[in-house]
């Protein structure tokens, strides 16, 4: 998972524009991500930002719409002519496409629900429960990323920057996954280890979401959704496990 947000010493700003207000609302849960019909609305967003430009310079000066119009204005009379009624405009676009960037990046990473989800056959797991089960077990937020495959917000989880010793357990039946010694920090927002605690106690399967080819990771005792595996760890395997914070628990000590 290549990442990204704030840690659990604190929340970064957000930066938000009118734009992305307008495309996906301000009310999203934790842990929800823009799906498909929210990226559309925020790029059709931008684009009615777009015309607003156009016809704010087109209002500015009637003679830009001339064919014969050939004088060029120089950027102090654009600056004191236009600045003020064009400054909102241009400061949303700005922002709209900053925050469209980011969506495309996180994405490569991120697996919401919404998403073509890698298929894990039923009784393959020591402990199965039902749906309704693992809702009433796990919450909202925390079922919405180890059953249905969602992704917490980088920088925003609680191990992101947890340095205690100790074994970081599965959040959902409490099977041994990582120890503390091979953490590390990737930079990603994610918390990151180079290695399970033991071969056998993560599971791996493909995942081809977004059009990628990507291995997810799993609890191989429950099969609850951890994060992804990429080989760009450091040594001495190279890997490198990028889990959800949500996913785990931590039991101090050896």
């Amino acid at each position: 998972m290549r990442s990204v947000g704030p840690g659990s010493s604190g929340r970064r700003p957000v930066i938000q524009s009118n734009t992305l207000l307008r495309a996906t609302g301000n009310g999203r849960r934790y842990g929800e991500s823009l799906s498909p019909a929210d990226i559309y609305n925020m790029m059709a967003a931008f684009y009615a930002d777009f015309r607003n430009l156009s016809e704010a310079i087109t209002n500015l000066y009637p003679s830009m719409s001339d064919p014969a119009f050939k004088i060029q204005l120089s950027r102090p009379q654009v600056a004191s002519v236009g600045w003020k009624e064009l400054k909102p405009t241009f400061l949303s676009i700005i922002a709209s496409m900053f925050l469209f960037s980011t969506v495309l990046v996180v994405t490569t990473c991120a697996d919401p629900s919404d998403a073509r989800q890698p298929e894990l056959e039923k009784g393959s797991f020591p402990v199965e429960k039902s749906a309704e089960e693992w809702k009433a077990l796990l919450g909202a937020d925390r079922y919405q990323v180890m059953r249905l495959h969602g992704t917490e917000r980088a920088f925003t989880g609680e191990y992101n920057n947890h340095k205690e010793n100790g074994v970081y357990l599965c959040a959902a039946c409490g099977q041994e996954l990582f120890a503390s010694s091979t953490k590390y920090d990737s930079g990603t927002g994610w918390p990151s280890f180079y290695q399970p605690i033991t071969r056998k106690a993560v599971g791996e399967t493909r995942d081809e979401s977004y059009g990628m080819v990507r291995t997810e990771v799993h609890c191989s005792r429950c099969g609850g959704h951890l994060g992804h595996v990429f080989p760009d760890g450091p040594r001495p395997t190279g890997l490198r496990y990028c889990i959800n914070s949500i996913s785990l628990k931590f039991r101090p000590g050896g």
